[in-house]
């Protein structure tokens, strides 16, 4: 068990690495004199992007733009700091399906072998189990806090933040049943990787601890994080990457 737990929490690790990776690479690129995600900024790395593709990702329809017909017109929007993280593994037409495979972003690789110095500098620094504790304790606290602000901050991004809230936590049969089958994806997620940490970390004191106890509480912070995450992607989905339709 104990060797399967370390396989399963390395690879949960590996897996949430990438969540301090890719705002490092918005980090280091918001330090250049213009951000590469703005109107100006874009015309660096967007080199397929046609006049019309930077208006619109800008947010401009102006009268050129717009058809001169009445019917009702469709423009899918894309907001540019997610295209220029796509353009970070490839240079291709980022409005097209692609369909080349997979590829490798170097600046993502960097990042992430960043973290992980970062994370073993840390524990070589606080290599007694009490400070280490006290730097994780304060670090969760300041995590949970910092995401309890971002998900305030995006529920106010709808008009009525009621209604978003009630759409999430209650979806229509059609969203309910296209998401089911990764609901245990989620659950195994949660607990089993919180039940595997306590085991492991119980191992050192011969298991005299709250195994089951400190187990839930695990699951269920896990849970509400991922809640939490699921729902600014949701605010986020809806309410910037959707389809908006003018009527000319």
């Amino acid at each position: 068990i104990g060797y399967i737990s370390l396989a399963v929490n390395l690879g949960a690790l590996t897996y949430y690495s990438v969540f301090a990776a890719v705002p490092l690479v918005y980090l280091f690129h918001s330090m250049r004199p213009t951000l590469p995600w703005s109107c100006e900024g874009l015309k660096s790395w967007s080199y397929n992007f046609t006049e019309n593709d930077v208006r619109h990702l800008c947010h401009i329809l102006s009268n050129e733009t717009l058809p001169k017909n009445d019917f009702t017109w469709f423009v899918t929007h894309e907001i540019p700091s997610n295209l220029f993280l796509k353009s970070r593994f490839n240079h291709m037409e980022l409005f097209e399906p692609n369909t080349e495979g997979f590829f490798i972003s170097w600046e993502v690789l960097l990042c992430t072998l960043l973290t992980w110095t970062l994370i073993t500098g840390l524990f070589y620094k606080y290599n007694s189990l009490e400070k280490l504790s006290n730097v994780l304790r304060y670090g969760i606290f300041s995590t949970f806090v910092l995401l309890l602000i971002a998900v305030i901050r995006f529920a106010l991004v709808p008009k009525d933040p009621l209604n978003s809230i009630y759409d999430f936590f209650i979806p229509s049969w059609d969203t309910f049943l296209n998401g089911f089958p990764t609901v245990g994806i989620f659950v195994i997620s949660a607990y089993g990787v919180g039940w595997g940490t306590i085991i492991s970390l119980a191992s050192f004191n011969k298991f005299k601890t709250k195994l089951i106890q400190n187990s839930w509480t695990i699951c269920v912070g896990q849970m509400l994080i991922f809640l939490s995450f699921a729902y600014i992607v949701y605010v986020t989905d809806n309410y910037y990457d959707g389809e908006f339709s003018i009527d000319v």
